[in-house]
């Protein structure tokens, strides 16, 4: 396992859930690396009732689906393959807030060039915005 490359603003990120409803919709992380692809998330700080919710096996008619509430408290440490974890986060309530770092590691860094285009479009659209991704603010 390695650090994703260091042009890669999924590398590490804090993801701070601060206002009413924040939350993330159900989503696979879709990874264009010609290897695996994990995140680690870290707990930093948690006075929430939000949750990361996984539906296991989701991709496999051979298991039961598990469904998974986790309440990643401060310095807890959640490993996954989110290709393969279907997963979202529960909205944030009225006066709660939530702190996550979020890192991911591949298996193999390399990207096809006509992925990472595809790659780089979803983030500046989804994400970062096109600056993020393509400009001034994109991380070194």
């Amino acid at each position: 396992m390695n650090e994703c490359p260091s042009n890669d603003p999924h590398r590490c990120a804090l993801y701070a859930y601060t206002e009413e409803g924040d939350h993330i919709g159900w989503h696979y992380d879709t990874s264009y690396y010609k290897g695996e692809r994990w995140t680690v998330l870290v707990g930093f700080k948690d006075e929430s009732s939000s949750r990361l919710l996984c539906h296991l096996h989701t991709r496999n008619s051979n298991r039961d689906v598990v469904k998974l509430e986790l309440h990643i408290k401060p310095g807890m440490l959640v490993i996954f393959n989110g290709d393969k974890v279907y997963h979202a986060v529960s909205p944030l309530k009225k006066g709660e807030s939530r702190y996550i770092v979020s890192m991911q590691y591949v298996t193999c860094g390399e990207m096809n060039p006509f992925m990472r285009f595809i790659s780089n479009m979803k983030d500046a659209i989804a994400y970062f915005g096109l600056r993020g991704v393509f400009g001034k603010g994109k991380a070194p």
